[in-house]
């Protein structure tokens, strides 16, 4: 640590790129050695964290800790900034969780004072605060654990453009797939429908068909018209006249002694 101050009495680091609405971990380093052989207007009690922001001339004081360093802790949530570590040799480290805002702080500038006076001060990536643009998906768990450490450099930086593309392409593709599922259910449907139709029309005309088979295969009653009774019957019909010659042949038949007979026998088996 004495060579990090190696002609400096105080050095800021802040992170290569800050991450916007997160707490970030700036830390400063104060050599007391130094600090005390300077002409301060008066003597130092406090460090302070201070922040200039690009749309102001004045500088404001952002957290403060005690100096010298007499206990150290680690930073909470209400207080933001303490001394973290001290040496024998009079050196202390302070840290400070800075939860940036890029609307407000992207190229302001930090630095941290111990004496008002001239005091040699060095900075890391803390002269002009720049912001980081990531694939909030990309991050993992260790990305996130290291993502306060001073001179980190596991960023990606001006990749807006390309996710805003990526997105445009995979709504798109989305999109597509979303018709190709509508298209393929409305021809499925219609296939099923259309197979149903053809089924129905054909089980109907096999019915159809079986139907005039069964009539068409019954044969037609057999009527016996042979002798003398089948015109005996034709002559019984209402609307069939007998002829002349029917006559003659019935006069003759009656006339006949055989039929007669067969007439007569006819009579017997009846009975």
């Amino acid at each position: 640590m004495q060579e990090l101050l190696s002609g400096a009495d105080v050095i800021i680091t802040c992170p290569q790129a800050f991450r916007d609405n997160e707490k970030n971990t700036i830390t400063c380093v104060v050599n007391s050695t130094s600090i005390a052989k300077l002409p301060c207007a008066v003597p130092p009690t406090q460090v302070n964290f201070v922040i200039t922001k690009r749309t102001e001339e004045s500088s404001s004081s952002m957290c403060y800790a005690t100096y010298p360093c007499t206990t150290t802790s680690h930073p909470t949530t209400s207080r933001p900034c303490s001394c973290t570590d001290k040496t024998p040799a009079g050196i202390f480290s302070y840290t400070f969780l800075f939860a940036a805002n890029k609307t407000i702080h992207e190229n302001a500038k930090l630095a941290c004072t111990a004496c008002a006076g001239p005091v040699t001060e060095r900075q890391e990536n803390c002269d002009s605060l720049n912001f980081e643009s990531y694939d909030g998906d990309s991050r993992t768990a260790g990305d996130d654990a290291d993502s306060n450490s001073p001179g980190n450099t596991n960023y990606k930086i001006g990749n807006t453009a390309s996710n805003a593309s990526d997105m445009k392409g995979s709504s798109s593709s989305n999109l597509a797939l979303i018709i190709g599922a509508i298209v393929g259910g409305v021809v499925a449907v219609a296939m099923v429908i259309g197979t149903a139709a053809w089924c129905y029309k054909k089980r109907s005309s096999g019915g159809h068909n079986a139907h005039n088979n069964t009539r068409s295969d019954t044969p037609p009653p057999i009527v016996k018209t042979a002798g003398p009774s089948a015109d005996r019957g034709l002559a019984a019909r209402s609307d069939v006249k007998p002829t002349e010659e029917d006559n003659r042949d019935t006069a003759s038949e009656t006339s006949d002694p055989s039929y007669v007979s067969e007439t007569s026998e006819e009579a017997s088996v009846t009975s």
